[in-house]
């Protein structure tokens, strides 16, 4: 668990009688992580548990963030969740997992809410920036 309180991903394999856990992702740098471990020993009906946490190091970098779209349009009300993908300074690349600020040149005619939902309410071309540590993206 992330110190969001999100779950993250995993596999795991046991090897005689070791498990062995491994990420579906990269973590996040500089972040706190804590693994909740419940097991059985060999023959045993009880429960155990173990419970540990760890902080990561600097991690890998957004240096680029690109839109699903290059342009849209949205008709007054109408609503479009955009969706992102971060590319990293270890030659990776997928969803975000650190927070994106979302803005729009004119919230007037373009409303963008802290989740990245698009709402249109005027016509018109508007321009979103979008946020993460020192990376910013713009696009129309």
């Amino acid at each position: 668990m992330d110190s969001q309180g999100r779950e993250v991903s995993y596999y795991s394999e046991l090897k005689g009688d070791m498990v062995f856990l491994f990420l579906k992702d990269v973590l996040d740098g500089y972040s706190v992580y804590t693994l909740k471990l419940n097991y059985t020993l060999n023959k045993e009906t009880q429960i155990r548990s173990k419970t540990w946490s760890f902080t990561t190091g600097k991690g890998r970098t957004i240096q680029w963030l690109f839109a699903q779209y290059d342009e849209f349009m949205l008709h007054p009300g109408s609503k479009l969740p955009i969706k992102l993908v971060a590319s990293y300074d270890d030659g990776t690349s997928g969803t975000p997992n650190s927070p994106i600020a979302y803005s729009s040149s004119s919230p007037a005619g373009l409303k963008v809410s802290a989740d990245g939902m698009l709402e249109g309410r005027k016509p018109g071309s508007y321009k979103l920036t979008f946020i993460s540590g020192k990376c910013v993206t713009r696009c129309q």
